[in-house]
């Protein structure tokens, strides 16, 4: 009876197996997998690696259906998909040229399968107009024949533009300036540009594609130029917000600069306690918005009589200003009548018929604040916050000064941006809008004013890394980009691996034609670049939250979660892992010296560890610090740590077994540093460069801090620049500084003989 049984339980367990094999081939034959439940299609197609904006019509398309993959593709410029293109084998990626002209381009696709069945028209779309990485837009002009516009942004100096097809500015060339390029003025075929920190520059523009430098004027603090004549007008202040700008201190000096002979500017005259930011001339007066008196805000309209160059003086008593008080932030003349941009109340119109008199103002009311403004025949242009840009009829000014000049509804158009100034010629006004970049826009309907041209970038950066004449951006939101750096003034975007929201990276390092990736919080991928155009997944390794990996020699450092992991590079393409150390706390990062290595912690600061070898790493010392220890750099016998609110700590290393604190320095809001332990609510150093004798922090909304250690144990800060929103990330490759500034994308500066001042 019990062999029965054995054999009646074996005959079961093979009709089981048999049954179990067909409901397997039954969910294969249906196209299912067992236990899985069918999946809704992916597809889409981006632009550029979903990019936001692109700089040529050329443009690359990524395309992907998971249902197939297809047999044919249709790609079309019109909507619907129901003409404008034919059937083409699939390819997931494929060039394409951009055929809109109204600044947003549309692109569309549908995906033909084996079973004759297409998909639904699918379609990205994209802004046309050329960009850069980063910068703030201060100032335009345009040139008398109005082919070429002159901006002047900041550290990356001055961009110029062929604006002579207005839908599509292209860029042509970048000036770098030693300081910040704050204004410009173009006159005849020369170049005036107010270069903060440097002083005033003049280039000859005769071909606008090889600007060639000719003179610098030395003055300090120089925020703005205009050019009459054989004179420039340039006033000096201080660089910053409303309340830093307009002090109007015994410091701040107007000057009168002779530009007769371009190669030799000089001073005829001066007037000291007079600070103007934004100015024009009249006659044998200068009209400026500014400060006269210390109170810190820009409110003030002051007159200054040039009539006699070599004596400036005030042809005012008392500045002028509204009863209201209002802050001025920009000034136009159409005939007599002075047009000045006053924030929330709108623009003030004031009787200028008297230079040394001025006449009561009335305010033309507006939506938005207004920031910048131009006169163009009968109308105003001005640029606001928040309303875009508005246009108003002011021709009735001219013999008078109505109380209501507010255009109609009709006269009027909202564009979304803000701007910093704006100039019109011909049918087009021409906006330096900030962090939002150079936008051109038709006005040849005042009424309907259409956006022509933009040049922007977006993304979500965390990191990036150089190799070569190419530059991996790790984007926390769009994957890998990568840029052709050959010319820095004018980074080309050539491709990107990884897609919308599976892509989320945020360090990266290379090895040889490898990058290594982080991605999310368990997934170090690795990818071949040897086509840096067509990156390639070669594998991926799996990590507990990885943080801000180093390659050093053969070798792939990795802080982790609770530690760090190091990795042989022996095959690029397939890291193994060597060795590990376990932390207590999360390792923010690495820095590889010699035998050593540096890991930064949550928990304990910095931690020493010996790597001489690398598959048995063992602890030599540690020195907690106050802050969060998020990133370290050491030279010679000092370690320096980004220590998040308490800034930079020192650390003696001269007895590596017994590390010592020696000091503490931070940039509080202007404050040079502060006392050891105190804590700051503002600046947070994330991130740390060095480049011989200086330190580069990247201190989060304050910028990027410069610091000078030829005392190692003595930092001197030289000064700290603004960034366009949040410097997390610093590294210094060669002459070239690079910044990771999140959705102000990649800031790059020039760092050339070592000195502290970054172009």
């Amino acid at each position: 009876m019990k062999i029965l049984r054995m054999k009646i339980n074996i005959i079961c367990q093979t009709l089981l197996f048999i049954l179990f094999a067909l409901s397997t081939v039954l969910f294969v034959s249906c196209g299912l997998e067992k236990g899985v439940k069918p999946v809704t299609p992916t597809r889409f197609i981006y632009i550029n690696g979903d990019e936001t904006r692109t700089s040529s019509r050329e443009v690359l398309l990524n395309l992907h259906s998971s249902d197939g993959p297809p047999i044919q593709m249709y790609i079309t410029n019109t909507s619907g998909c129901a003409s404008g293109g034919t059937w083409e084998p699939y390819n997931k990626d494929r060039t394409w040229t951009l055929s809109q002209t109204n600044g947003t381009a549309n692109v569309y696709v549908k995906f033909k399968y084996q079973n004759d069945t297409t998909s639904d028209c699918l379609n990205d779309s994209i802004v046309f107009g050329p960009y850069g990485l980063g910068g703030m837009a201060y100032d335009v002009q345009v040139n008398s024949d109005g082919k070429y516009a002159y901006v002047a942004k900041g550290y990356k100096g001055v961009e110029v533009y062929n604006v002579e097809t207005a839908a599509s500015p292209t860029l042509i060339t970048s000036i770098e300036t030693p300081g910040q390029a704050k204004s410009v003025y173009v006159s005849g075929n020369y170049l005036y540009v107010a270069d903060y920190g440097n002083g005033m520059i003049i280039y000859d523009i005769t071909t606008p594609q090889t600007p060639t430098y000719q003179s610098t004027y030395a003055v300090t603090s120089v925020i703005n130029v205009y050019v009459s004549g054989n004179y420039a007008y340039l006033s000096s202040g201080n660089l910053g917000g409303t309340d830093d700008l307009c002090d109007g201190s015994a410091s701040d000096i107007f000057y009168i600069i002779d530009v007769t002979t371009k190669s030799l500017p000089t001073l005829t005259g001066s007037l000291a306690g007079v600070e103007l930011y934004k100015t024009v001339k009249k006659g044998d007066y200068i009209y400026g918005i500014g400060s006269k008196s210390v109170d810190g805000v820009c409110d003030d309209i002051v007159v200054i009589d040039v009539s006699t160059p070599a004596i400036p003086a005030n042809a005012l008593n008392s500045p002028y200003n509204t009863a209201a008080a209002q802050t001025f932030t920009d000034l136009a003349f159409r005939g007599d009548i002075l047009f000045v941009t006053a924030g929330t109340a709108g623009v003030i119109a004031v009787d200028a018929t008297t230079a040394t008199g001025l006449g009561v103002g009335d305010a033309i009311v507006d939506h938005g604040t207004q920031n910048g403004i131009a006169i163009s025949g009968d109308y105003a242009y001005m640029a606001s916050d928040s309303a875009g840009l508005k246009i108003i009829n002011v021709s009735s000014a001219a013999d008078d000064i109505p109380a209501a000049l507010t255009g109609s509804s009709s006269d009027t158009a909202t564009v979304d941006y803000s701007s910093q100034k704006i100039v019109v010629y011909g049918n087009y006004a021409y906006i330096a809008d900030g962090t939002r970049g150079f936008k051109v826009i038709d006005i040849t309907t005042v009424g309907t004013p259409t956006l022509s041209g933009n040049i922007k970038t977006s993304y979500n950066v965390h990191d990036s890394v150089r190799s070569g004449n190419y530059l991996y951006v790790a984007d926390n939101q769009y994957g890998i980009k990568v840029y052709d750096v050959t010319n820095r003034g004018t980074p080309l975007y050539i491709g990107s691996y990884g897609d919308h929201d599976n892509y989320q990276y945020k360090h990266v390092a290379i090895s040889g034609n490898y990058l290594y990736a982080v991605r999310g919080t368990t997934n170090i991928d690795v990818i071949d670049v040897t086509t840096p155009a067509t990156p390639t997944l070669s594998t991926t390794i799996l990590v507990s939250s990885a943080d801000k990996i180093v390659v050093s020699g053969s070798y792939l450092f990795v802080p982790r979660s609770l530690g760090l992991s190091i990795y042989s590079l022996a095959t690029e393409s397939a890291p193994a892992l060597a060795g590990s150390y376990v932390t207590t706390g999360t390792a923010y990062s690495v820095f590889v010296s010699g035998n050593y290595a540096y890991l930064t912690t949550s928990l304990s600061g910095l931690i020493i560890l010996d790597i001489t070898i690398p598959s048995t790493p063992t602890l030599v010392s540690s020195q907690d610090t106050i802050g969060n220890a998020y990133e370290v750099v050491v030279k010679g016998s000092y370690a320096y740590v980004a220590d998040g609110k308490y800034g930079i700590t020192v650390i003696d290393l001269t007895t590596i077994s017994t590390p010592s604190i020696v000091g503490q320095y931070h940039v509080a809001q202007g404050t040079a540093y502060g006392p050891y332990g105190v804590t700051y609510d503002s600046p947070t150093a994330y991130g740390i460069a060095l480049k011989g004798n200086y330190l580069y922090v990247a201190d989060g909304n304050i910028g990027v801090s410069v610091f000078d250690i030829t005392t190692p144990n003595v930092l001197s800060w030289i000064q700290t620049f603004k960034t366009d929103y949040s410097a997390n990330v610093v590294k210094v490759d060669g002459d070239y500084l690079y910044v990771a500034d999140e959705y102000g994308g990649v800031a790059m500066f020039n760092t050339v003989e070592e000195t502290y001042i970054l172009r």
